[in-house]
């Protein structure tokens, strides 16, 4: 049984199979589980128990270009919520602009990482993510 649970909300099967494979290339003993937008995400973080039988995240990685409901409407509803609000979330996007980073953590993400650009950008994520379910979160870059 793994000894950490991790909630991906992205839409790109790609980025997300890479952020997978890197954390399967680490070894890491975490179970990645996939959403493809919020709606996914909001449906696995209803199903934990009490009521239902998805394991509680002990972190989030949410991408913020989701369609339908974008990523910051979700990390706003996450850290509202009662049942989810102490779940670290980790936004990772593909833009550095500083503006969405200073909002994600007006919003209450524990972290703001740009996607990688390359294979050894991914491995170094891996490394970040199995760093932050340690600690409870990434330290700053």
């Amino acid at each position: 049984m793994p000894s950490s649970h991790l909630l991906l909300v992205e839409d790109n099967p790609g980025d997300a199979e890479l952020v997978r494979m890197a954390l399967a290339e680490r070894q890491a003993d975490i179970s990645v589980h996939i959403a493809d937008n919020a709606v996914q995400a909001f449906a696995y973080l209803k199903g934990q128990p009490p009521g239902g039988a998805n394991p509680r995240p002990d972190l989030i990685v949410l991408d913020l270009a989701l369609p339908v409901i974008h990523g910051h409407k979700v990390l706003d509803v996450v850290k509202r919520n009662v049942d989810w609000q102490r779940i670290p979330v980790v936004v990772l996007s593909s833009s550095s602009a500083p503006s969405y980073r200073v909002l994600c953590e007006r919003l209450g993400a524990c972290a703001y990482v740009v996607k990688p650009g390359d294979w050894p950008g991914y491995l170094a994520l891996a490394d970040r993510l199995i760093q932050a379910l340690a600690e409870g979160c990434l330290q700053p870059d």
